[in-house]
């Protein structure tokens, strides 16, 4: 039987990370979780060009930074223009037992040694912070062998 993954986008509106639904198996994509300590997460310079609004809550007033900070693909850098403003994390939630961690191996915003020691299922992706834009379809298969699809 496939397990059925949950992937994606907060839903509009929403404030903080995506609440945790009921599924069969859960991804983390090189992704900030709680219950870790957050001391050296992030690699140096990360964040330089984010400001914050009144809310708190993270964006990049030019997406040309958002798109570099980010490692998107220069064919697909037009895309940081629709980066939505972030919420500050609490730091409450944790991977359920449920779950998997892609760690990206060449993440250049959160440090892979990091995402290794908090990940609690780790499997690995040679692709920097945005594997959906720079190895989609290696990103695909990791998901779907993951799912039990494959």
């Amino acid at each position: 039987m496939a397990r059925r993954l949950v992937l994606g986008p907060r839903p509009r509106g929403a404030r903080g990370a995506r609440p945790l639904v009921d599924a069969r198996l859960h991804v983390f994509l090189c992704a900030l979780v709680g219950g870790a300590a957050w001391d050296g997460v992030f690699v140096p310079g990360f964040g330089d060009a984010r400001v914050r609004d009144e809310l708190g809550r993270s964006y990049y007033p030019d997406p040309a930074d958002g798109a570099r900070e980010l490692q998107y693909p220069p064919e697909h850098a037009h895309l940081a223009s629709r980066l939505r403003r972030q919420a500050p994390l609490d730091g409450k939630d944790v991977q359920p037992a449920h779950s998997v961690y892609v760690v990206c191996a060449r993440d250049a915003v959160i440090r892979p040694e990091w995402q290794r020691r908090v990940a609690a299922n780790p499997v690995e992706l040679d692709s920097g912070h945005s594997p959906m834009l720079e190895a989609p379809r290696a990103l695909a298969d990791l998901l779907e062998c993951e799912a039990g699809v494959v």
